[in-house]
């Protein structure tokens, strides 16, 4: 399953920016996630991660909110060797993209896609067992 294939996808945090990117590109309609929203084909939730004070939690609720084969859109800032990056202002968790795969990993989900070869922000696809 892709993003084209997704008729609705509910959001959890998104730019307003992303929001009508995503919108025109893939022609999707988007949703707010909201916290009984459950069985749902896709959530996108950007650059959110940095600022969960529970991250088992966050996980355990969006893997509740997907319907088995479900999609979890995802996208933070990773640290690197050799780049300094400066914390976005409020941010209280800070990840290498191994972190971010293992805690995927540890709530029950399998890596779909992933993007950040040199970047600083890890795009991930992921989904749900």
């Amino acid at each position: 399953m892709a993003l084209k294939d997704i008729p609705e996808i509910y959001v959890d945090g998104a730019q307003e920016e992303d929001l009508r990117q995503i919108k025109n590109e893939h022609q999707v309609k988007l949703i707010p996630c909201a916290d009984h929203s459950q069985n749902v084909d896709g959530i996108w939730a950007p650059m959110i991660l940095p600022f969960q004070d529970d991250l088992p939690g966050f996980f355990k609720e969006k893997f509740r909110q997907l319907k088995p084969g479900g999609m979890l859109y995802l996208s933070t800032p990773v640290t690197r060797i050799f780049q300094k990056n400066l914390p976005l202002p409020g941010q209280i968790n800070f990840f290498k993209s191994k972190n971010v795969m293992f805690l995927l990993e540890q709530h029950g989900f399998k890596m779909a896609w992933r993007k950040n070869r040199v970047s600083q922000t890890l795009r991930i696809i992921a989904r749900r067992n």
